[in-house]
């Protein structure tokens, strides 16, 4: 799970990126909890992203938040673009589980 920050017009909001066993990652956005909310949400699902075979294991978000870089146990690393929901890049060459996944701190 990894949180992100992103300006829309003059406000800067944070939202959440989650991986599951049911091969999907979650982008969430984060709603202020108010007192007299009985059900006490504290996201709502913005997007669910696909592509992955089997379980996700990592993920990571890039320093500007724009990017996701995901790893899989179908031996894939995904690199998605979380403002169109869509993957941008798939690398494809381990013949095992990928586990562990990051960026550089210059986005690399």
């Amino acid at each position: 799970m990894q949180v992100g920050e992103e300006t829309v017009g003059e406000e800067t909001r944070e939202f959440l990126v989650s991986g599951s066993r049911d091969k999907t990652v979650l982008i969430w956005d984060i709603i202020e909890r108010k007192d007299t909310d009985e059900e006490k949400e504290w996201g709502v699902t913005r997007r669910v992203l696909k592509g992955h075979s089997h379980f996700i294991s990592d993920l990571q978000l890039s320093q500007d938040s724009k990017y996701c870089l995901t790893g899989s146990w179908d031996g894939t690393l995904r690199l998605w673009d979380i403002k169109k929901g869509s993957t941008i890049r798939r690398f494809v060459s381990h013949t095992r589980d990928v586990l562990a996944v990051a960026f550089s701190p210059d986005n690399r």
